[in-house]
């Protein structure tokens, strides 16, 4: 799974729903794209919700960023203890099954653990955001869409 949503209940409900629909019954792993809530603050519920362990990645910046309003007042080791974090490394191959892999590229921009994912298959970058019906894409600046982008394309030329 990639980013939890804020952890609002009826996300868990309609998650329910799409993995039934879907033939899913189980999640083993997470990855968390940085540290904004609306990201990470699912990931307790999804953890009591499943009674097996799922294992939490993100990728761990050598300085903490400071909270700020919005999706990012809330401390992330307050929501996810940090010792409890797999750590995910620049350049990472991260083996979803046997037919799908992706790469794991740290694109600080928009948080200074941000990563995108690749696609190595597909050669194609995933993204995922999540939307709620009071938030459209609203922690998203063009500054620093940009610059993630310019990081991703310049990085895909040495993947392709």
């Amino acid at each position: 799974m990639i980013d939890t949503g804020e952890g609002k209940p009826e996300y868990l409900t309609n998650l329910m729903e799409g993995m039934k629909s879907c033939g899913c019954e189980r999640i083993s792993d997470i990855i968390v794209t940085h540290w904004h809530i609306d990201h990470l603050g699912g990931v307790p519920s999804l953890i009591d919700r499943f009674d097996h362990e799922i294992r939490v990645h993100k990728f761990m910046p050598e300085r903490k960023e400071k909270l700020f309003g919005g999706e990012g007042s809330r401390d992330p080791y307050k929501i996810w203890p940090e010792d409890k974090f797999i750590p995910l490394k620049d350049g990472q191959i991260f083996r979803v099954d046997e037919e799908n892999t992706l790469r794991i590229m740290h694109t600080p921009g928009h948080a200074n653990d941000h990563v995108t994912l690749f696609h190595e298959e597909e050669k194609a970058i995933v993204r995922f955001f999540y939307l709620s019906s009071s938030t459209f894409f609203s922690c998203i600046s063009h500054d620093s869409l940009r610059q993630t982008m310019c990081l991703v394309l310049g990085r895909l030329c040495f993947v392709i």
